[in-house]
């Protein structure tokens, strides 16, 4: 999914305020942030899941998760949100599941496009990814109370993404930005795959208001 830049190549991105407890250096989109995320969110480890939008494997793949201050920095400010439990259980980047989902990925097979997308320096196609997990699961499209909030918790962290760190072979670290557009299109990823239809027109422009990109 993505959005002409041929009208405005270099969009204004409107100012958003970032919400960051105090005394807490992690933002709850960020999965080291996921304990403050609960609070404001009113969710739990019984109701929902930090759902990494770019996996930890993919991130660092040459780093063993949670063993050295390299591994836990690019895990702990990687972009997160919470996600409605039995859903985040499911999709295709939890685990290591060997079968291909409806995506036709496998959990091998979406690690290596999401890790692509990255090194091709678009945030939005490896966040757009994730959500297409999703959007194959019946259950993603009702409308319950969970993924409601899930929704917003997804918003918040999409408002706040700037770029999107991770790590090379060679032991050092690499940055993608994020624009306007690249919000936009994330953002407009959640409600094709909520609703399992391509956005339409009022949709995209309402898309591209949010975030301040002239139409």
């Amino acid at each position: 999914m993505g959005i002409s830049k041929t009208k405005k190549t270099k969009a204004t991105i409107a100012k958003k305020k970032v919400i960051i407890r105090k005394r807490n250096k992690y933002g709850i989109w960020q999965y080291g942030g996921r304990k403050q995320a609960q609070k404001r969110f009113g969710t739990s480890g019984a109701t929902h899941e930090a759902e990494h939008v770019v996996g930890y494997k993919v991130l660092a793949p040459d780093l063993t998760r949670g063993e050295s201050g390299e591994a836990r920095v690019l895990e702990q400010f990687a972009p997160a949100y919470q996600e409605a439990y039995a859903l985040h259980r499911n999709h295709i980047g939890t685990g290591n599941k060997s079968t291909a989902d409806g995506s036709g990925f496998n959990a091998a097979g979406y690690r290596a496009a999401q890790r692509a997308a990255l090194e091709e320096n678009s945030v939005s196609n490896a966040v757009q990814l994730n959500q297409l997990g999703y959007g194959f699961d019946k259950d993603f499209h009702k409308n319950q109370t969970g993924l409601i909030t899930a929704d917003k918790s997804y918003v918040v962290m999409i408002e706040n993404m700037d770029r999107i760190t991770y790590g090379k072979a060679d032991g050092s670290t690499a940055s993608v930005s994020v624009d306007a557009i690249d919000r936009a299109e994330m953002y407009l990823a959640r409600k094709a795959a909520r609703t399992g239809k391509w956005p339409t027109a009022d949709e995209i422009k309402q898309a591209k208001q949010k975030f301040g990109i002239k139409c």
